[in-house]
């Protein structure tokens, strides 16, 4: 996404778009890859055994933070609202990430990353083959990983940890989907691309699926499409808005950092250059 694609999320008009380019912004459409959401509940696969005060916890069930508390369902209705990609590279010693790209649309968009690179270093299957395996920067690579990011609204039944329902209803999220829960998520949205549906319209029941790998536990996302709405309202439009808004937010957050990173190399090269034009003086 160049930053004049970025830019244009400002003045979208979203009352006149047709449903082919409501699709292609909001990351439904079929082009082929080539080479802040702050204040937004995160959904996610809980992991955790317990909480702090020694509750079980329901490993494997959706989790996410209502007002100011986790909650937890085995089952939620889903509403898509739009679709990103991002890559991003995380420290497991440090628990924070080294870098993270931008969240476009299409795969076959740019990356631009906070670290002034593109994709975290994330290398395509031929760049790998033609370094070697163990080049530093293939190890690197593989430590990147590729996010499906969705925000959208989930409705149902959850409990918090004292097992007391909490009522959902068209709540507001973002949710992460990687590694083993990218392809469910993606292959759900592309099943309803190609009949030519919009994933605003569109309701799943989401669930999750215990899997082992080894004596590795893990759960990946169940999607089924189970309802298609008439029409969007102007609130669902007004959401999708304010989505928008998030993605941008963000997007010009890492792209400050990405050219401030260059900024800092550039500067550097600068400096290594001057060294050597006065050695060569002093010659």
């Amino acid at each position: 996404m160049t930053a004049n694609e970025i830019a244009t999320l400002e003045n979208i008009n979203l009352d006149n778009l047709d449903e082919a380019a409501l699709m292609a912004l909001t990351g439904q459409g079929n082009q082929p890859p080539t080479g802040s959401q702050a204040g937004l509940p995160r959904l996610g696969i809980n992991y955790d055994q317990e909480n702090d005060a020694g509750v079980s916890l329901p490993r494997g069930h959706w989790k996410l933070m209502v007002d100011g508390e986790f909650v937890y369902a085995d089952k939620l209705k889903l509403r898509p609202y739009t679709r990103m990609y991002t890559y991003s590279l995380w420290d497991q010693e440090e628990s924070t990430f080294i870098s993270q790209s931008i969240q476009t649309a299409s795969l076959g968009d740019r990356f631009p990353d906070s670290a002034g690179g593109e994709k975290c270093g994330r290398l395509s299957k031929d760049e790998e083959k033609e370094l070697g395996a163990n080049d530093p920067r293939v190890l690197l690579s593989r430590e990147v990983v590729c996010n499906q990011v969705i925000y959208g609204t989930v409705s149902g039944t959850a409990l918090t940890a004292d097992k007391e329902e909490v009522q959902l209803t068209d709540q507001p999220i973002v949710s992460y989907f990687k590694r083993s829960g990218f392809r469910p998520v993606r292959e759900a949205i592309d099943h309803i691309t190609r009949q030519k549906l919009l994933m605003q319209k569109a309701v799943f029941d989401i669930g999750t699926k215990k899997m082992k790998s080894g004596s590795v536990t893990y759960w990946v996302p169940t999607l089924a499409h189970t309802d298609y709405l008439d029409a969007l309202t102007q609130d669902d439009l007004d959401l999708l808005k304010k989505f928008l808004d998030s993605i941008k937010a963000y997007n010009e957050g890492i792209m400050e950092r990405f050219r401030e990173s260059n900024k800092l190399v550039a500067n550097d090269a600068d400096i290594s250059l001057a060294e050597e034009l006065e050695d060569v003086t002093a010659a």
